[in-house]
């Protein structure tokens, strides 16, 4: 009967005691943090074209013999690195093809993570950015994306990412038709964080 009497007890005590720890634990975190962060995934690169060619910016001669832009697929790693406050992130990141097309494409952001929960063992994230493009397709815009993260622990998350953006394009390819340049990305990767 008292090995009963003691087991209840330590039962209640430990789930008493257990919420109060794990929010201890939460308060002893820093919200500040340094973040590294890899992904791969699978991008989709397209143009938005019209049937006429945007005379004035080259030769009725030189534009005739002109194809018009057309898009690609490709495997794409990313590297980001941010800094941390909370729910709030800004980042900066580089991709760059690894298969799917032999252009020089590489888009870069600058830009705003908000997370709904930075301790939460799953949360969504939204990311926000401008983003520039250097080598084959240059141009600058705006990207937005959504993901789901799991929490390993503090320091180490996975997750999953849809994003979109839509950039312009340069003047040669405005010549051939195309007014913007829109891309997709879907992919997963790892995150690191480090807090003072």
């Amino acid at each position: 009967m008292r090995a009963w009497i003691a087991s209840a007890v330590l039962t209640v005590s430990l789930v008493a005691v257990g919420p109060t720890s794990a929010r201890a634990d939460d308060e002893d975190l820093s919200p500040w943090r340094l973040e590294l962060d890899a992904a791969y995934g699978v991008s989709s690169v397209d143009f938005f074209t019209v049937g006429a060619v945007v005379s004035d910016l080259c030769p009725p001669d030189a534009c005739a013999t002109m194809a018009t832009p057309t898009g690609f697929d490709a495997s794409m790693a990313r590297a980001t690195a941010g800094l941390g406050f909370g729910v709030v992130t800004l980042e900066a990141s580089v991709a760059a093809p690894i298969e799917g097309t032999s252009a020089a494409y590489i888009p870069w952001t600058l830009g705003l993570r908000l997370d709904t929960s930075w301790t939460d063992l799953i949360a969504v994230f939204f990311r926000f950015a401008y983003v520039g493009r250097w080598g084959a397709i240059p141009g600058e815009g705006g990207r937005a994306g959504i993901g789901l993260l799991l929490r390993l622990v503090q320091e180490i998350v996975l997750y999953g990412e849809a994003s979109a953006d839509v950039t312009t394009v340069s003047e040669e390819m405005r010549a051939q038709g195309a007014l913007f340049s829109y891309a997709s990305f879907l992919g997963g990767g790892a995150r690191f964080s480090f807090s003072p």
